[in-house]
């Protein structure tokens, strides 16, 4: 590339390369150890025969150069090729609705089904509670029940038994006559 003296003969100096456009860079130097310290913008544009051109802005009038060498690649784009980066930008926004909208129904399935997951929760916490009641229903009828036949089984016992202690005492009266009867 064929540079100027300024920029070649410097010495401990900053550099910044600037993308102005695609087919034009700008090289920005600016300080360093040399009589030039002026700052210099070289622009390098890459030229339609396959090489680079180069040539000094002006401080003065780089904002100028820049705006026209904006505007100058953007013409030569040509018409076709605006009209096919607004085609490409409006076909990326419908994808990117298309897939914001895709991804919102799949929120709101992922929402409907964590309700409905919760819904089945709470009918199975409700279900588990009605179960768990009814076994300790279950378990205290049979307590009582289990009360119940001991109870009757010692009134049993008792009426039993004083039935019993009664024959008996009869008995022993009965062989007590019959002794005095044979006696």
């Amino acid at each position: 590339i064929n540079l100027p003296v300024n920029v070649t003969y410097r010495y401990w100096h900053s550099v910044s390369v600037w993308n102005v456009t695609p087919t034009t860079n700008w090289i920005i130097e600016f300080g360093g150890g040399t009589s030039y310290r002026d700052t210099a913008v070289i622009e390098l544009r890459y030229t339609s025969d396959n090489d680079w051109s180069t040539s000094v802005i002006p401080l003065d009038q780089y904002q100028d150069q820049l705006r026209r060498r904006i505007l100058s690649d953007w013409e030569s784009l040509g018409t076709e090729k605006q009209l096919q980066i607004v085609q490409d930008h409006l076909q990326l926004q419908r994808e990117i609705e298309f897939y914001e909208e895709q991804l919102q129904r799949e929120i709101k399935e992922k929402e409907q089904i964590q309700q409905d997951r919760e819904k089945e929760q709470q009918q199975l916490l409700q279900e588990k509670a009605t179960l768990s009641q009814q076994l300790d229903d279950a378990t205290t009828l049979l307590e009582q029940a289990e009360n119940d036949k001991s109870t009757l089984e010692l009134e049993y016992n008792e009426k039993l038994n004083a039935k019993v202690a009664e024959i008996l005492e009869e008995k022993t009266q009965v062989e007590e006559k019959k002794q005095i009867i044979t006696g």
